[in-house]
């Protein structure tokens, strides 16, 4: 019910924003998944909703179409100010585009924030799983004096802040902890310094492409997530012992 020169304005402003103006005159069929992504986005801009619905629009491109449209999202964003709720279930998309993420659990929010805050802080152990916190352990003891909590295996690590409860986590992220080579025999873990010191053996190493991700076996079994870059300067090998080594204000408690 729009004036046509109304249109024509808006078709061509959508079309050239979202790079697809030389696709106006071809027929549907003939789109790929990503031209009928973005004819979609189109579609679903054109009357200027004041709030814009994306249900996994990525989910189903390859990897430089999906690179592709989340610039174009950003772009859309930032240039028109429409307000967007994106679902998904990839946390790397949602810390690529949101200003704000909001993690739901049975249809209940369960925490609101900026993406580094529930990235680093998630609340309870169900966000941590969702967010990758691949090493979480059962706390037995906390020690408030002493700035320390106590795992199984009478693992002991130092913290920035004791958290009790009934029930609480520790959390380190994959990506926090560095490691080295032993040279001589095990050193005990490291206390009344700023640094966990964990000793290790490299069980496992599984190349991501973007990252290298390390699994070690010891009294404190770790994933660890290394660049490229920073794994070829330890020189270590599957079966080797290692330190590992995170600050105490890596070391998140939350209930679990």
């Amino acid at each position: 019910g729009a004036p046509r020169a109304h249109i024509e304005q808006r078709v061509e402003l959508l079309s050239e924003m979202l790079g697809s103006s030389h696709l106006l005159e071809r027929r549907p069929r003939t789109l790929s998944g990503g031209e009928q992504q973005r004819g979609a986005l189109a579609r679903a801009l054109a009357p200027e909703p004041t709030v814009l619905l994306l249900d996994e629009p990525l989910s189903a491109l390859d990897e430089g179409t999906r690179a592709e449209l989340i610039r174009e999202l950003e772009h859309i964003s930032r240039v028109i100010g429409t307000t967007v709720i994106h679902v998904c279930h990839n946390f790397e998309e949602a810390l690529e585009l949101a200003d704000r993420i909001a993690i739901l659990d049975k249809g209940r929010v369960i925490q609101v924030g900026k993406p580094a805050e529930v990235f680093r802080r998630p609340l309870n152990g169900f966000v941590a799983r969702f967010v990758g916190a691949q090493n979480l352990f059962p706390v037995v003891s906390s020690d408030p004096a002493g700035g320390a909590v106590t795992l199984e295996g009478d693992v002991r690590l130092g913290v920035r802040d004791v958290v009790q409860g009934e029930q609480i986590l520790a959390s380190v992220r994959p990506e926090e902890i560095s490691i080295h080579r032993v040279a001589s025999g095990p050193a005990p873990l490291a206390q009344g310094t700023d640094s966990n010191t964990v000793v290790c053996t490299l069980q496992r190493i599984d190349d991501r492409g973007r990252y290298v991700r390390l699994t070690l076996e010891g009294d404190l079994p770790l994933v660890v997530a290394l660049t490229q870059q920073a794994f070829a300067t330890t020189g270590a090998a599957e079966g080797d012992e290692l330190l590992a080594t995170f600050p105490r204000a890596s070391v998140h408690l939350l209930p679990a």
